[in-house]
């Protein structure tokens, strides 16, 4: 299929990225003092607007109130309000986790086994999710596999990212902040109407940063500095008649900065000869040879058409989406110039989805849905840059280059449908089934350049093709205990397709994962201010699609099998009109069933470590902290000409595993933010904030890196303490 003319002829859809905004205009400082409770948020986790205790899902429903409260600003600090998640860093691109399912590997074409969404579209690239927040209504996170009712299935869960439609009504925000390392940011977001029937609104984000959170020891520049991050989003919002509505959206985002690729070896670690010296600085500091550098730019258009049948509805949600990036870093993480690796990659995706959608209500609902979906990750080139031995003392070192350009082609289709009907009052029964037929092409090559800069194939051009298809289902019974208490019990299995190893092109394919997910919660709204929502989850994890280091590049093969089961609790409280408390807490239990051929690490006794295969049966899932904890508490108390805002977050992670042999680890930590804001009358709001004021050293990137059998540790840190002042205007 051509995905060209198929895109021409079906642009209706939404597909926005990039910078993305937190909250629309302010609401005047007396409505802040609210008598709803935490039973009214409505959420959208089976494709229709239903309030969050009515859903038999888990699901983290995030407001923009939550959001603000706690100074989240990108897709990284999410999992500071949601146990049980964790945003992982790698080489540029992001990779969520929830409930134990994650995954380390990116590459050209490959997509996490957790789903990202905005407004209903999937985005497949890990490196397109680098988002601002700027115009955010809330973020649903689902746990378990969601393949019936979303587009394209995920593995272990889905975020979603919920974003304000324009309004008739003109207003808008604008924000300018000062924080520490001299990080200015602004922002702004305005709304109104054209017409009777065509509201706008655009949101912008520029942020930059005067100093790094670090210093590279080996030349004094800074590091972990972002140069500048600027996004630009707008949407339209057409309502030609009562029953119709066409979203357009367009996005663009730029960002530039030495975050990703600031590693270094972790402190006590001895590099094995000739690499070093040890690294004794700071935890934000490298010593590096190469300074790290990452830019990445992209942008997307979309649409989206509602159209409402009388008793069916119609959507039809377009997206396309095209993005760059550009890294280098140092890949033996230290002073000595012994290699360093750079990618230039591209990104490139279409999709389409069809959906028909029962009204509500007469105790049958019902979606029937098709999706289409293209996408292209390319390598242009990825490669390794290795220095030998100079001819004469204190000469130029040669330097070979190791390359691989490879472009790996997704196409799929499916189609999926949910019904859910009453089997007798207060019982319902829901069934979900999803047929997906998935195409992966490869189109790569390697070659070296040598120190005299002749150019020698080692693998000629190939080409190579694969399918997959799979029937994937959901089927639970909720029960309602009484008119505020739900139980619910649900089986779902979750696909994620095979693919091609794009850094080492050599490997074998590897094949598709699968995981079965046994779920049993209650939802509760104890009092009108009162919630308490749990489940319990077992999870019987198949295949498991893991990364190994292959002389600094990333190969991906499959695990046999993992146990992880555990529970969560979230406890929402509005005990008066001024007062917010919100209580979560998460235990996972991880571990690798029979893995015999897992990549494994043996310290060595002059440093670095011996790289092999053994058995890792019994050890720890890889980024699963068994324990998490959020807490949050918002006050709002009217004084003066205005209102006073105290908000505060705390959240607890215990130790997690870098890699499925658990020789290196992130031990337990706690992070503890907050805001002290007032809010005039007229609409102006002055807050001191700060985030992270314990100034935990918490790693993003952590595990063991190869030169052949030989391996060596590396470290990158998330953002320290940071504290700062912002002036906003709501107009």
């Amino acid at each position: 299929m051509n995905w060209k003319s198929y895109s021409r002829a079906l642009m209706i859809g939404a597909m926005p990225i990039g910078s993305l905004a937190l909250g629309g205009p302010c609401v005047l400082a007396q409505d802040q003092l609210s008598d709803s409770g935490p039973q009214d948020i409505i959420v959208t986790a089976q494709r229709r607007s239903e309030r969050l205790q009515d859903v038999p899902i888990s699901v983290a429903a995030i407001t923009s109130t939550q959001l603000q409260s706690a100074g989240v600003n990108s897709l990284f600090d999410v999992a500071l309000l949601a146990p049980g998640v964790k945003i992982q860093q790698y080489n540029g691109g992001i990779l969520p986790m929830i409930r134990g399912v994650s995954s380390k590997i990116v590459g050209a074409g490959l997509e996490p086994p957790i789903a990202t969404y905005v407004d209903g579209v999937y985005i497949g690239s890990p490196f397109s999710t680098t988002f601002s927040f700027n115009n955010v209504e809330r973020i649903e996170i689902l746990k378990g596999p969601q393949g019936t009712l979303f587009g394209r299935n995920a593995t272990g869960g889905l975020i979603q990212i919920v974003t304000r439609d324009p309004k008739q009504e003109p207003g808008g925000t604008m924000k300018l902040s000062y924080g520490n390392f001299d990080t200015v940011e602004g922002s702004f977001y305005v709304t109104g109407g054209l017409t009777d029937n065509l509201a706008i609104d655009l949101s912008g984000r520029l942020s930059t940063q005067g100093k790094g959170w670090g210093t590279n020891l080996a030349n004094g520049r800074d590091v972990n500095k972002l140069y500048h991050d600027a996004g630009i989003r707008s949407k339209l919002l057409f309502t030609p008649t009562d029953d119709l509505e066409i979203r357009i959206t367009g996005d663009y985002n730029d960002t530039h900065n030495s975050r990703f690729g600031a590693q270094r070896p972790p402190r006590g670690f001895v590099p094995p000869a000739p690499y070093g010296p040890a690294f004794n600085g700071g935890d934000w500091d490298i010593a590096s040879d190469q300074q790290p550098d990452f830019t990445a730019k992209g942008g997307g258009i979309s649409s989206r058409l509602d159209y409402n049948l009388g008793n069916v509805g119609l959507a039809a949600i377009t997206a396309y989406r095209k993005s760059r990036y550009h890294g280098v870093f140092d890949s033996d993480y230290t002073a000595f110039p012994g290699r360093y690796a750079e990618t230039i990659g591209r990104d490139e995706q279409f999709s389409q989805e069809l959906q028909l959608q029962s009204s509500d209500g007469h105790g049958f609902n019902w979606t029937l849905g098709a999706f289409y979906y293209w996408a292209e990750g390319r390598f242009d080139p990825i490669g390794t840059i290795t220095y030998g031995t100079p001819a004469t003392p204190g000469g130029v070192r040669p330097a070979t280059g190791r390359f691989v350009q490879a472009a790996q082609g997704t196409e799929s289709i499916a189609l999926y449908g949910q019904a859910s009907a009453e089997l007798m009052p207060r019982l319902n029964a829901t069934v979900g089934l999803r047929y997906t037929h998935e195409k992966r092409d490869l189109e790569a090559d390697a070659f070296t350049v040598t120190p005299s800069g002749i150019t020698v194939v080692t693998t000629p051009e190939f080409t190579s093709s694969t399918k997959f298809q799979k029937l994937t289902w959901r089927l639970a019974l909720d029960y309602h205990l009484s008119a505020r208490t739900m139980a619910y019990l649900s089986y779902n299995r979750g696909f994620k397709s095979g693919g091609y190893n794009t850094l080492v092109v050599t490997l074998p394919p590897f094949a598709p994962e699968t995981l079965d997910a046994y779920e049993i919660g209650v939802k509760s709204s104890i009092e009108s201010w009162l919630t308490l929502n749990g489940a319990a989850f077992y999870y019987d994890y198949k295949n498991i699609q893991v990364g190994r280091s292959i002389n600094g590049l990333t190969g991906t093969y499959n695990a046999p099998g993992t146990e992880i089961y555990g529970a969560d609790v979230e406890l929402r409280a509005q005990p008066t009109r001024a007062l917010s408390l919100t209580l979560g807490y998460s235990y996972v239990h991880g571990r690798y069933l029979d893995f015999s051929g897992a990549q494994v690490a043996t310290p060595l006794p002059g440093g670095g470590y011996s790289v092999g295969t053994g058995n890792v049966e019994g050890n720890h899932t890889i980024l699963s902290p068994e324990h998490s904890v959020t807490l949050g508490a918002s006050y709002n108390h009217e004084l003066g000409a205005g209102i006073l805002k105290l908000d505060a977050n705390y959240s607890y992670t215990s130790r997690y595993y870098h890699e499925p042999d658990n020789v290196l680890s992130q031990p337990s930590y706690s992070m503890l933010g907050g805001t002290i804001a007032y809010e005039t009358k007229a609409g102006l709001t002055f807050s001191l904030w700060g985030k992270n004021l314990t100034n935990e050293a918490v790693e993003v990137v952590g595990g063991v890196q190869t030169f052949g059998t030989l391996g060596l540790a590396r470290s990158a840190y998330g953002e320290p303490r940071t504290y700062g002042v912002t002036v906003s205007a709501a107009f």
